[in-house]
């Protein structure tokens, strides 16, 4: 069998976390230890002018933002301090060395490998879905499972493909795996609706389900191991894996899933580390057990009219926190390979599959006083509502005339200027502060970032190629510091469009659509050029530390259409490619189901394989 090293079958052992109260202390004792820090620095430098209301808001903004990227910095630390140990970050335990070897499964009621779509491209979706049944063959263990499309698809020309599709793949499948192919009339319900609907006809028949996405993929032995971990678990109700980007070609896609492969697994093994199994559930690539989500894992209809009302948009979270309260385990394993998803293309892409995360994430708030939550699932929805709204606490802060950039300059002034001894000493304090303020600020923004470097230079590999990755960890910051101001502004148009009551419907992602037409380039980022063309003509005479935080909000800003534009172009990303970079730093994976999927293309295509299953 050829494969990626996984586990040995006598570590697949029982999922437990020891110390979990304490680990959860220490984590939170660290944010919120850091934010007050930063909080009292920048009250002991506004304090001398007197408070006002103006002030403490523009201090409490600035508290939230602080424990935004606080968090984010803490998670990353004890990721990269697992990874550096090499502990478990669920047992703590050593980790095991990863073996080739299979798993093998006994009789347990058999496992439904399921694929909801609705309006997606019916070729492409059975690919992967092909290419994940010829991975579970070569494990030997095909036979404990069954596949099912699940059709939610409204167009009748892309539910007729779907049908002849899915006969084709019948025809090709492992002997004894079986595929079923389900449409529905009505798209009651969405995506959770179509799995209710699975587990209403088929539920009864199955064990674990595992769900995929359209665009998502799965390795023969991860799936299997997934079942092996439920059957030596039998509290644990759900178990999910982290997809890690595969794939890309444009510039855009390459840029996000370099960041993901370099930054990722270590917030990921942070995550796992204080959330054990009180885990959340991203919807797809994960392995559920039936009978309990069956049975408790009905999704409320929220009071008042769309879109804070209605039908709930984004399930997984809520599916997760309804297992939960039932008394079900929920994991997340951040050290299981061979779990993979492609991203969107482009910003406008991106930015579209936020624009219904942003109105799923703002429904969860209505949840926080559903009786019998776990206090973690309560926080998953904050932090989930927290990653939109976060962009409209920056806009304020940038906006708000308290949160002066000048502090530092000031200070240095007023230390020059001092008249006396004691009036030195105070100036001074007030300059160290700021500047420790300041400095503490980027640390923790870009402190993931460097944590992930530095990890990923571990590894043996040439000078070349640590040349190769610091330069692209270069670029990818320097285009993430661009295109961020854009996206803040997109997330903050997303926001006022749910406050006036603007609901979206459930629209296929889309995919590699080719490079963005300059008509509809500058449709969407003409009046945020115009604002950053503004803003840089105010600049001149500002304190450097002023410009240090304006002048790459907007350059962002200003450069956004060509931004949006060549970060679409498949040609640049194949460039970048071929030069090495924003390439994944090298693993011991051989993602022979990627090789799968790129041979299923070159069949249906009639070409050769592609040579690389980034």
């Amino acid at each position: 069998m050829s494969g990626i090293p996984m586990r040995a079958e006598a570590d697949l052992a029982v999922l437990a976390t020891p110390g979990l109260r304490w680990r959860r202390w220490l984590f939170f004792g660290l944010v919120l230890l850091t934010t007050a820090l930063a909080v009292a620095g920048l009250l002991f430098l506004l304090w001398p002018g007197g408070l006002s209301v103006r002030i403490i808001l523009s201090v409490t903004l600035f508290g939230l933002l602080f424990a935004w990227i606080s968090q984010s910095f803490w998670t990353a630390f004890f990721g990269l301090c697992l990874r550096l140990l090499r502990r478990d970050p669920l047992s703590l335990r050593p980790l095991p060395e990863l073996e080739s070897t299979p798993v093998s499964l006994q009789e347990h009621g058999g496992t439904a490998l399921v694929m909801p779509v609705f309006n997606e491209d019916p070729e492409r979706a059975l690919r992967g879905l092909e290419a994940c049944c010829r991975s579970i063959e070569k494990t030997g263990q095909a036979a404990h499972f069954s596949v099912f499309l699940l059709s939610d698809s409204t167009r009748p020309e892309i539910a007729a493909r779907e049908a002849r599709a899915v006969e084709e793949l019948r025809q090709r499948l492992p002997a004894g795996m079986a595929l079923h192919y389900r449409r529905r009339a009505h798209n009651t319900g969405r995506k959770a609706g179509n799995l209710a609907d699975f587990c209403r006809l088929w539920g009864n028949r199955f064990r674990y389900m595992v769900v995929l996405d359209a665009d998502s993929l799965m390795q023969g032995e991860t799936v299997v191991s997934l079942v092996a971990l439920m059957e030596r678990n039998p509290r644990a109700g759900l178990i999910q894996t982290v997809p890690m980007p595969v794939r890309s070609r444009t510039l855009f896609a390459r840029l996000m899933q370099f960041a993901a492969t370099l930054y990722g697994p270590l917030l990921a093994v942070g995550s796992s580390f204080w959330q054990g199994s009180d885990a959340n559930y991203w919807g797809h690539n994960a392995i559920i057990r039936l009978q309990p989500f069956h049975a408790h894992c009905q999704l409320p209809v929220l009071p008042g009219q769309p879109p804070l009302g209605g039908e709930i948009l984004s399930h997984d979270f809520v599916e997760a926190a309804l297992l939960k309260r039932a008394g079900w385990d929920v994991w997340f394993l951040s050290d299981l390979p061979g779990s993979y998803e492609e991203l969107p293309g482009t910003i406008f892409a991106y930015a579209r599959r936020d624009r219904r995360w942003t109105q799923g994430n703002m429904q969860h708030l209505k949840l926080l006083r559903e009786p019998g939550l776990h206090p973690i699932n309560r926080l998953h929805f904050v932090m989930g509502a927290a990653s939109f709204l976060v962009s409209l606490v920056w806009l304020g802060l940038l906006l708000s005339s308290w949160f002066d950039p000048t502090l530092i300059a000031q200070a240095g002034a007023a230390l020059a200027m001092a008249p006396d001894a004691a009036s030195q000493h105070a100036a001074q304090q007030r300059y160290t502060v700021a500047m420790l303020l300041f400095g503490s600020t980027l640390l923790l923004l870009f402190g993931p970032r460097l944590m992930g470097i530095l990890h990923a230079l571990r590894g043996p590999q040439s000078l070349g190629r640590r040349l190769r990755l610091l330069l692209s960890a270069l670029l990818e910051t320097l285009a993430t510091v661009l295109m961020a101001p854009l996206m803040m502004l997109f997330h903050c148009w997303f926001l006022l469009g749910i406050a006036c009551g603007r609901a979206i419907g459930w629209d296929p992602q889309v995919r590699d659509a080719g490079i963005v037409p300059w008509r509809e380039v500058l449709r969407v980022t003409a009046l945020p050029a115009m604002l950053g063309l503004l803003g840089l003509a105010t600049l001149p005479g500002m304190p450097p530390i002023a410009m240090a935080w304006l002048v790459p909000v907007c350059l962002g800003l200003a450069l956004s259409p060509w931004l949006v534009r060549w970060t679409s172009s498949a040609a640049l990303g194949e460039r970048m490619r071929r030069l090495g970079l924003f390439q994944a730093p090298p693993t011991a994976a051989t993602h022979s189901v990627l090789h799968e999927l790129a041979q299923l293309e070159a069949r249906d295509h009639g070409r050769h394989p592609a040579a690389h299953h980034e």
